[in-house]
């Protein structure tokens, strides 16, 4: 979420608070509010996106040659 009017930490972490009340009910990952008005939250941003990708991408799915060989096995005797 970013909000332009935001200036300083504070008012941030105000908004963050009551956005965190307000997307509590979606169960989500967490809420990040960044301003470029006061260079704030951006890198929080990214750093969270990129150990979410990190995680994933470690538990993504086979490749369809990976899938094929473990057919090939579980299909013995």
């Amino acid at each position: 979420m970013t909000k332009s009017d935001l200036h300083t930490p504070q008012e941030i972490q105000e908004f963050k608070s009551s956005a965190e009340a307000e997307f509590q009910e979606y169960n989500g990952k967490g809420v990040f509010v960044t301003s470029a008005l006061a260079k704030e939250g951006v890198n929080e941003l990214f750093q969270a996106a990129a150990e979410m990708y990190k995680s994933r991408n470690a538990t993504s799915q086979s490749t369809p040659r990976q899938l094929e060989k473990k057919k090939e096995k579980g299909s013995c005797c």
